[in-house]
């Protein structure tokens, strides 16, 4: 009976020990997050590039800045003269607006000099939008082209240019606090290597390099 007692006790213990242990499923890890697919670049043939090309034309405004904008968003090596173009000769204002915010942000260089023709707008609101543009831009060479305006006949474009040259100025403060922090974090971090430095040969009595034993 005994024996049958003990066969059982170490059965619930063996069953015990497998529940708690080893009959324990591990929790599966989350599932990897979904692929996005990035789609491919849209590829055009050269007749349907043409066919954009020739939209540029169109008798519509909107569709001709629909065009132009596409073609700079492909990369065409034309898109930049055609927004140019469409700055200082567009006979529609709203396209022409519309050209100035776009090259507002635009990360080329030349994108300031391209606004630089509706400074001289008959469009009260194109030169104003013209300065506004400017300002944000930031380029430091233009504001010789922005003081001129403060000769312009009309109130509300000569508050634009005041206001561009204040953005410029404002800009310029920025980039001179950012290389200021700049400096200064590279002096800590020269300060804390000498002061490391230093560190090491006191504790160890020699030098904390293999450069420094010709010096000794």
């Amino acid at each position: 009976m005994a024996r049958v007692f003990l066969i059982l006790v170490i059965l619930g213990g063996g069953i015990y020990f497998y529940v708690k242990h080893l009959g324990k499923k591990e929790e599966a890890p989350p599932p990897p997050p979904p692929v996005i697919e990035i789609p491919e670049p849209l590829f055009l043939h050269e007749a349907e590039v043409a066919q954009i090309l020739r939209t540029t034309k169109d008798s519509d405004p909107h569709v001709r800045w629909a065009a132009i904008e596409l073609l700079y968003r492909m990369g065409h090596p034309e898109a930049m003269k055609l927004i140019e173009n469409t700055i200082a000769m567009e006979t529609n204002a709203e396209i022409r607006h519309q050209a100035i915010n776009f090259l507002k942000s635009a990360p080329h260089k030349d994108a300031s000099r391209q606004i630089l023709p509706a400074l001289g707008d008959t469009d009260i609101q194109t030169r104003s939008a013209a300065l506004t543009a400017l300002g944000e831009r930031g380029d430091k060479e233009i504001a010789p082209e922005i003081v001129k305006m403060l000769s312009d006949s009309e109130p509300d474009v000569r508050v634009k240019a005041l206001q561009a040259l204040s953005r410029l100025q404002s800009k310029r403060a920025e980039e001179y606090r950012a290389l200021q922090d700049e400096l200064r974090r590279n002096y800590q971090e020269a300060l804390e290597l000498a002061k490391q430095r230093a560190k090491g040969k006191t504790t160890t009595g020699g030098p904390s390099n293999v450069w420094d034993v010709g010096s000794k």
